[in-house]
């Protein structure tokens, strides 16, 4: 709704570049949205003329505003657009405009001559011309699944804020974050592009099992809820989710896309007044739905689309009188090898993180403050582990992250460390690997006789290492740059003298080193990517594939003694890490020679 009170102020400040060329299109691509928006507007601008074009309605030819379907004016072939003639429009506001860039809303555009210029658009201007027209969209969905930028519709953002930007200024109401955990195994469910197969997701979540465990998980809490929205998979879904809610002796009411419309308007109405608990629904309220009344948001869907993960979740963020905050259950499901989100993934915690009903954005904050005394609190399953975890600081001290200041992006930055230089600290891998939830191979370092410990990266490797000045350096190695998502790292031109060798940081401490080792891969992959690299990961436990075993025994690596039906695959990409990073440590230990040496001169020469 806010956006709506938003375009309605923005239509008069908007000047008319001539007499005849006053008119507003208000673009929006389901009923909900359009009816909402007429409403408002004749409430927000009763000088003005509003009227709406969807389906068997249509627009006055003298309405200053007019409220219209795309799937109406964009469907391909409809002469329904001609009625509006281009000239006489100032501004076209389109409703949750991350829909912009579909073809629908393009074909409407190009009538009104308002797409910018591109030759790669299947739709072009009706004119060949740009026109002055102004478009504005806005949105709460800040991006599209599959990938498409708005850069042919939209020339800039003026304003944007994010969830955490939101939530911190008190514009959305703060979240509670339930787990709900079940035992179906989402692992069997086949995955298209962007999400699971609805039909393979259904056979293993719509279970009478599953369906209970919910009921019963919100009715321990229902005396502090007075509306909850639920999200099924399908129509069935919702239907059973329905049943389990009423034999719980709890009124509950579906609605989806086959619910008449007066029904479903009936419905929304009663639910809003709050004379009934709980409404189920099947892929209706994923966006513009107005209901600031939510408390409650059971997920009962999952996904692995984080777009629609955050449309659902916004429906409860609203802020109402009396609503202290939106409680989010959240189901937990067997997600063993498949990419998913969740509530804790979206502050960048492990998926099956429990929150414990705490505030999802003070949970974030205080696992910021106890990893700084122990990282290790990242492989806890719940937040009261992560309390007990940060009590005990890893390997005796606590590490700190480096300031920005510290790590060096420049390629083989030779600045030294004024800081005291120190005796080295050595780990095995097991006290190393405490340090994160990544997986830290081994070696001895020839030419200086001392241990090194590299982290694989996909192809691209980490090196934490002694100089010859007692200091600690940190080296990148990028082999794929296409795998390399959040660093500034794989922005720099390489140098065929280094081949794709970055010196990052040099520090008197091991543990800040070591830090610095991982801050960069996360920057390299991304914490999510990270976290498959974990000792603990549930895939590491899986027999080995036919590919690994292959390839072990044709690089003939002699690490493995055991059977191929023993081989795990946490073990084969133990062994197989161990001897790319080895491999690639060969080469970067030839490169060093010569940079050791002139840190030894210079420790030497500088006392």
């Amino acid at each position: 709704m806010e956006e709506k009170v938003i375009f309605s102020h923005l239509i008069g400040q908007v000047p008319s570049p001539n007499a005849t060329t006053n008119k507003v299109l208000v673009l929006a691509h389901r009923e909900e949205l359009i009816d909402q928006a007429y409403r408002h507007l004749c409430s927000s601008l009763p000088q003005k003329s509003v009227d709406i074009e969807q389906g068997k309605r249509q627009a006055s030819p003298d309405a200053d505003v007019v409220v219209a379907s795309v799937p109406t004016l964009g469907r391909k072939y409809s002469s329904r657009i001609e009625r509006f003639d281009p000239n006489q429009f100032k501004l076209i506001v389109i409703d949750e405009a991350h829909h912009s860039s579909a073809t629908s809303y393009l074909r409407v555009l190009g009538h009104f001559n308002a797409l910018l210029n591109d030759e790669t658009l299947p739709i072009k201007n009706k004119d060949g011309t740009r026109s002055d027209i102004l478009v504005w969209g806005c949105t709460g969905t800040l991006q599209r699944s599959d990938g498409v930028g708005f850069g042919n519709v939209y020339e800039q953002v003026s304003y944007s804020r994010t969830l955490f930007q939101m939530w911190e200024e008190k514009w959305l109401a703060p979240i509670n974050a339930y787990s709900i955990h079940t035992d179906a195994d989402l692992s069997k469910v086949a995955k298209n592009q962007f999400d699971f197969v609805v039909s393979q997701l259904v056979k293993q979540i719509n279970t009478p099992e599953r369906n209970n465990t919910i009921v019963k998980a919100w009715l321990n809490h229902k005396d502090n809820f007075k509306s909850t929205l639920v999200f099924s998979a399908n129509r069935q879904h919702a239907k059973d989710l329905t049943e389990a809610f009423r034999l719980s002796g709890k009124e509950a009411h579906l609605v989806d896309g086959q619910t008449p419309s007066d029904d479903r308007a009936e419905l929304v109405s009663n639910f809003k007044e709050q004379k009934f608990p709980v409404m189920i629904n099947c892929g209706v309220f994923t966006e513009g739905t107005d209901i600031p009344c939510i408390d409650c948001i059971i997920l009962a869907r999952p996904t692995r689309s984080s777009t629609l993960f955050q449309q659902m979740v916004g429906r409860g963020l609203r802020t109402f009188p009396d609503k202290e905050y939106c409680t989010v259950f959240d189901c937990f499901d067997n997600f063993s090898g498949c990419d998913i989100v969740t509530l804790p993934s979206l502050v960048g915690l492990p998926p099956n993180f429990n929150c414990e009903g705490q505030d999802l954005v003070k949970v974030h904050h205080e696992m910021q403050s106890l990893s700084e005394n122990n990282t290790d609190c990242y492989h806890a399953s719940s937040l009261s582990e992560a309390r007990e975890m940060s009590k005990e600081s890893v390997m005796g001290h606590s590490i700190d992250y480096p300031t920005n200041s510290e790590i060096d992006p420049a390629m083989w930055n030779h600045t030294n460390s004024s800081e005291p230089k120190i005796s080295p600290i050595l780990f095995d891998n097991k006290e190393i690997n405490k340090v994160h939830y990544t997986m830290w191979r081994k070696f001895y370092m020839q030419i200086r006789k001392d241990s090194v410990w590299g982290l694989s990266l996909n192809k691209n490797s980490i090196y934490v290492l002694k100089n010859g000045a007692g200091n600690f350096d940190v080296f990148v190695h990028i082999v794929d740059r296409s795998s390399c998502k959040f660093s500034v790292l794989a922005n720099h031109e390489s140098s065929r003298s280094v081949e794709n060798y970055y010196h990052v940081m040099t520090s008197a401490s091991a543990s800040t080193a070591l830090k610095c080792g991982i801050v960069t891969g996360e920057r390299l992959v991304g914490r999510t990517r990270m976290m498959l690299s974990s000792p603990n990961a549930s895939w590491r436990s899986q027999p080995a594939t036919y590919a690994q075993v292959k390839l072990i025994k044709r690089l003939s690596l002699g690490l493995w003694k055991g059977s191929d039906q023993q081989l795990t695959k946490g073990k084969a990409a133990a062994i197989m890490n161990g001897f790319f990073l080895r491999k690639s440590f060969n080469r970067l230990e030839t490169l060093l020679q010569r940079y050791f040496d002139e840190i030894s001169n210079y420790a030497y020469n500088n006392g």
